[in-house]
This record gives C-alpha cells, structure tokens and sequence, in this order.
C-alpha cells in the first residue's frame, strides 16, 4: 500500500480529480484517528492490566493528547464533509 500525505483541500475542488485529492485526506485524517484510538486504548488497557494503584502521570498525559489529536482531526474532516454534502 502507498503512503499517503497531507492534502490540502483547495477552494475550487469541483474537479473530478479534486474529489480524488479530498478522498486521499479523508483516508489519511480516519487513519490519523484510529491510530489515536488506538493508542489511548492500548494505554488503558495497560493500566487496567498492570493494576498500579497510581499509574504514572505519563499514562494520561499520552492518552489525552491522543484523544485531543483525534478530536482535532474529526474538527478537520466535518466541514468537509459537510461541504461535499451540501453541493
């Protein structure tokens, strides 16, 4: 599989290959995501796992930055999506 980079999304993406370009950002930032969900996950397992009366801070300053950088991803991808909806 070919790597994907980030696209910007240019105001005039009513071209065919515009929407390809709007694709390729779509699957990179829901990629983005579930790496992010991923990770706090596997952070919370590991706490659930290891049983530690008090987990170091490092554990959830990782999962919150994880789900911050998820939540910024998804601010990215509604409007676009909205955008593509409303033509």
């Amino acid at each position: 599989m070919g790597t994907l980079h980030y696209l910007p999304v240019r105001e005039d993406a009513d071209r065919p290959a515009d929407q390809v370009s709007i694709g390729q950002r779509i699957m990179y930032d829901i990629h983005q995501i579930k790496n992010s969900i991923a990770t706090a996950r596997g952070m919370l397992l590991l706490l659930k796992l290891t049983g530690e009366p008090e987990p170091p801070r490092e554990f959830y300053d990782l999962i919150i930055k994880e789900i911050n950088r998820a939540n910024s991803l998804m601010e990215v991808l509604l409007p676009l999506a909205r955008s593509q909806y409303a033509e």
